[in-house]
């Protein structure tokens, strides 16, 4: 199976002539082995290497060809190594997986899809349901995607657990398409299935639980090869959205940039007045020693006639106190001149740090709203 990778949305050859952030959000290409339809692309997922919660990843199924079972898709609905908003598993991320996965099955021309209880173990205590409502879910999502596929879940050694998912199943009314079994997803006597769904994370590695008894059955060095390619399509896809983030750079940063270079020029407009009044306070106060001194010697040319003319003393005595009262004042525009200067430079460093925060802020928007679309084409 030759393995290709085309992202909708995210870049092809027509992409370099997108002028909008619009056009750049709705472009959409051909994708071989994963879906991703309307999934959210997240950086910080992309940053890891991961693909975004409720995609899904088609290969090839090693050792478990001989059983004829032919393909494995791979269901993305959470992190196994990393935690938080964007990587712990959800429901979303499961109903919408299913759904991905179900569209590969329909591109690759797969009749029937076998699939474990996706999210029924190592991720339900994550995602915060009970096993009921994941089983209503689990249904109504297989329900609502390619009818014409027929779907088995296959239960393992858990009675309680097949009784459940039969009791939904008939209360929900759903088609005799979607069977309930008890058996081993690896099996395909168990369940007659050419391809299996994995209940595998957003890394698509091979992990533990039902992921990890596909690995083995896979055999050591189909699950090392599968791996591989997994992570080479992944990396291809996240540089893909890089690419495309840089593409919506180009476009915001001019805006942005402009926003910013308009408030710096008021505020260096506004310190080229400051530094003239500063000029003249430095000017005034230069004049105002000057004066003092020439007071002073003044009065020591004076001073034995000071000593015995109280007038001379007094006055000045009281130029002095009118020449510090104005130094004073210079003083304090002085420092007001120079209070401003720093503020406005501080208000740039503001103004440059806000914007590269709200070109970024403005980018994580618009990666959000690719909304990945497209067509699937087999492999």
């Amino acid at each position: 199976m030759k393995r290709r990778i085309l992202i909708p949305v995210l870049l092809a050859a027509s992409s370099v002539f997108a002028t909008t952030p619009n056009e750049l959000l709705q472009l959409n290409e051909t994708i071989y082995s994963i879906s991703a339809e309307g999934t959210e692309v997240n950086r910080n997922v992309a940053k890891n290497n991961m693909l975004p919660r409720g995609s899904a990843l088609i290969t090839e199924s090693g050792d478990l060809q001989y059983q004829s079972i032919n393909y494995i898709i791979h269901i993305a609905s959470g992190s196994m190594t990393m935690s938080g908003k964007e990587f712990d598993p959800t429901l979303d991320g499961i109903k919408m997986g299913i759904k991905n996965g179900l569209t590969l099955a329909k591109e690759n021309d797969i009749q029937s899809v076998a699939l474990p209880v996706i999210g029924g173990r190592i991720f339900l205590h994550r995602i915060g349901i009970s096993e009921a409502d994941l089983a209503k879910e689990i249904l109504l999502s297989l329900s609502e995607t390619q009818p014409e596929i027929i779907k088995s879940i296959v239960i393992y050694k858990n009675p309680n657990q097949l009784e459940l998912f039969k009791s939904v199943h008939q209360e929900l009314g759903l088609s005799d398409n979607i069977k309930i079994v008890m058996g081993d997803i690896t099996k395909y006597a168990d369940h007659k299935s050419e391809a299996i769904m994995n209940a595998a994370n957003m890394e698509v590695q091979f992990g533990g639980g039902v992921s990890g008894v596909i690995a083995r059955a896979v055999g050591q060095r189909g699950a090392s090869d599968i791996d591989s390619e997994n992570f080479s399509d992944i990396v291809l896809f996240n540089n893909m959205i890089a690419h495309r983030v840089e593409k919506l750079r180009e476009i915001y940063s001019p805006l942005y940039e402009k926003e910013m270079l308009n408030e710096i020029k008021k505020l260096e407009q506004a310190n080229a007045k400051i530094n003239r009044e500063l000029t003249l306070a430095l000017k005034q106060s230069s004049y105002e020693n000057q004066h003092q001194q020439n007071l002073q010697k003044m009065y020591d040319d004076l001073f034995f006639l000071a000593k015995i003319n109280y007038h001379v003393r007094k006055t000045h005595a009281d130029l002095i106190v009118r020449s510090n009262g104005r130094k004073a004042k210079i003083q304090k525009k002085i420092r007001r001149s120079e209070q401003l200067l720093n503020n406005n430079k501080k208000e740039i460093k503001t103004i440059q740090a806000e914007y590269m925060r709200k070109l970024e802020t403005k980018l994580n928007e618009e990666v959000s709203k690719m909304t990945i679309t497209g067509s699937q084409e087999g492999l």
